[in-house]
């Protein structure tokens, strides 16, 4: 078997042109993650029963041979937590000749800071405002809510600092939860120098993890665009993400 650090991952998906803008994109799920968000909508990659375990190297070769190729998204779960495994992965990828874009709830501050020299896009998800109770509660957290907060800050900060980083900040907007204009406004204001900003819309057709979330009713794009106006007020470029049109810029 080749070396190099092992990764545990769940599935790849070739051949996405909707995970990073329209080039042709691989798309690595890993698996496990700290947060239990109530409308992620994998829950089985919350841990990694479910995972392969497999080396960079398995992922790099795999990435040669898919010829059409441009990009690779790293996703989860929250692939983060895998460490250093997953800093080695982004350097490998990129070493190819890969676009890497990585996904993240920001809870690895740290391990993010080290992966951004080998990443060219970042797609981080901001809950809610920045207020420690509030993050802590929305995310099903069982660790210090002020490390939670504090973690999320400084990689946002870290994302900032790296100019050469296309920097995705995305917020998911849930009926009853997160659907109001104070929540898009204070998040907004605070990554105002953001490449883009989406307002995602809440899917409950698909596997949630929390009962909190369950006979929510679907987004009305209306509500998206209504926030997204919100939003504009402080960021250049702000998008909507429908279920059946994707990404709608505003």
């Amino acid at each position: 078997m080749p070396d190099g650090p092992t990764l545990y991952y769940s599935s790849i998906l070739d051949g996405s042109t909707s995970h990073y803008g329209k080039k042709n994109c691989s798309v690595i799920f890993l698996g496990g993650c700290p947060l239990r968000c109530p409308w992620c909508y994998v829950p089985s990659l919350m841990t990694r029963s479910s995972s392969i375990p497999a080396n960079v190297d398995f992922f790099v070769q795999h990435f040669r041979n898919q010829p059409q190729a441009e990009a690779v998204c790293i996703t989860g779960g929250e692939p983060l937590d895998q460490g250093e495994a997953f800093v080695e992965l982004c350097k490998a990828l990129k070493a190819e000749g890969a676009a890497v874009k990585v996904e993240t709830s920001g809870f690895f501050p740290d391990v993010l800071a080290d992966a951004l020299p080998y990443v060219d896009c970042v797609g981080m998800d901001v809950k809610t405002v920045f207020d420690v109770d509030a993050y802590h509660k929305i995310t099903g957290s069982k660790g210090n809510p002020v490390a939670l907060l504090s973690s999320v800050i400084r990689s946002i900060e870290a994302i900032r600092k790296s100019k050469w980083v296309f920097s995705e900040f995305r917020t998911t907007v849930v009926p009853g939860l997160t659907d109001k204009a104070e929540i898009v406004d204070a998040v907004s204001r605070e990554v105002s120098w953001c490449d883009l900003y989406v307002l995602q819309q809440f899917r409950p057709d698909l596997e949630l993890v929390d009962g909190l979330c369950q006979g929510l009713p679907q987004t009305p794009k209306e509500t998206l665009l209504d926030l997204a106006s919100v939003a504009k007020k402080h960021v250049k470029n702000v998008s909507i993400r429908t279920v059946d049109e994707g990404e709608i810029p505003v």
